[in-house]
């Protein structure tokens, strides 16, 4: 049962560090409502700042890598175990 847990709770972690579509259509950022992809957004087409809307993406890189990585060595300790 922990490997199904696992996965499904990075699967969820990820999905919510890339949530962009609820905040945008609900709220649109307003009353402290932002998320890393609004921001991303408004950055490069509202503000048409490139260089910070990649350094933005970057970090979102940067914080879903490791919990990738985390999540393909659990599945092949998994498997070797089978």
């Amino acid at each position: 049962m922990r490997p199904t847990l696992l996965a499904v709770f990075i699967t969820v972690l990820i999905l919510v560090l890339k949530v962009f579509d609820i905040i945008y259509v609900m709220t649109n950022g307003r009353d402290n409502s932002d998320v890393i992809a609004n921001l991303f957004f408004r950055k490069l087409f509202v503000e048409q700042q490139a260089g910070q809307a990649s350094a933005i993406v970057v970090v979102l890189l940067l914080m879903v890598v490791p919990i990738l990585i985390f999540q393909v060595r659990s599945y092949k300790a998994q498997e070797a175990n089978r």
